[in-house]
């Protein structure tokens, strides 16, 4: 492999990793279409990629790089999972509201909501 194609390498290498930095960045702040947007610009770049394991013996100093992008990606793993769980409780706390609106009718108070993200808050949260 010629020297401008393992830099080239290196550079999409790098790429993943501030893009791996970004993911984690915007899920922090709920931004969820940057999100989606990141993560489709990852597969595209990780599907462009030579096979690692040519560069890594070529360049050792690679796999500490593909290491911080997998650490990236387990962290952004870990708050994408707790965001839905979030929602997921969420969900549930609005199926019991609903339930107990039809049963009492309007003597009962809408649960504390979370918001899901920044713009778009839900209607009870507006209303109570």
């Amino acid at each position: 492999m010629s020297l401008s194609s393992r830099s080239a390498e290196r550079a999409k290498y790098d790429y993943l990793l501030q893009l791996a930095r970004e993911q984690i960045q915007v899920l922090e702040s709920d931004d969820l279409f940057a999100f989606d947007r990141i993560l489709m610009a990852k597969r595209t770049l990780i599907e462009s990629l030579v096979d690692g394991r040519t560069l890594m013996a070529a360049d050792p100093s690679l796999r500490t790089l593909v290491t911080q992008v997998q650490d990236l990606d387990k962290t952004a793993q870990r708050l994408l999972y707790r965001k839905v769980g979030r929602i997921m409780r969420e969900m549930a706390e609005l199926q019991q509201f609903k339930k107990a609106k039809r049963a009492y009718g309007r003597s009962v108070q809408p649960p504390a909501m979370l918001r899901f993200t920044p713009e778009a808050s839900s209607f009870l949260d507006r209303r109570s």
